[in-house]
């Protein structure tokens, strides 16, 4: 594959998820707001400290996303294509392996949510169940994850690569 081909490539991918992370961050913006209202609404109406606290657990894990999401818009929109072909590929190859380091972000998000499952959402069920069904959903989702990026991204880092293998020879 030529040069000319796989940029077009990288690039046309790189809109596409910029265009996604756009889409999550509205989501998780219109969330917050709807949280920050029931919270506000909990708090009047006299609710109890571990309902208020785990709303407040939902919405800073919401932040927490938005927050993720608002910088992996910036990562995939303003990608550099002026650099050398070889540092470009280098980090297009790196924005499209799975199991980025920068995914760790995600972490306070979800024990966030796992908090907000617990003292709101399922506080009168056995606290081992929810976290049992919690992970196992989690893990059900990187697993999902990790095929869709296998049908999805691999031929495309397999393509850069070989393009960077090339180079380098």
């Amino acid at each position: 594959m030529k040069h000319d081909d796989i940029l077009l490539q990288i690039k046309e991918e790189d809109k596409k998820y910029a265009d996604l992370c756009r889409g999550l961050v509205a989501m998780y913006l219109i969330l917050a707001v709807v949280y920050i209202l029931l919270i506000v609404l909990e708090i009047v109406r006299g609710a109890k400290f571990s309902d208020v606290l785990g709303g407040v657990c939902y919405l800073l894990s919401m932040l927490n996303f938005l927050l993720f999401f608002i910088y992996f818009n910036k990562r995939y929109r303003y990608a550099d294509y002026s650099e050398p072909v070889l540092n470009m590929l280098k980090s297009a190859l790196k924005r499209y392996m799975p199991f980025h380091p920068s995914g760790l972000a995600l972490i306070p998000g979800l024990l966030l949510m796992d908090a907000g499952l617990t003292l709101n959402t399922f506080k009168n069920e056995n606290v081992l169940l929810v976290q049992i069904i919690f992970i196992s959903f989690f893990t059900i989702a990187i697993i999902i994850g990790y095929f869709y990026w296998i049908f999805r991204y691999k031929p495309l880092t397999d393509q850069i690569k070989k393009m960077i293998k090339e180079i380098e020879s």
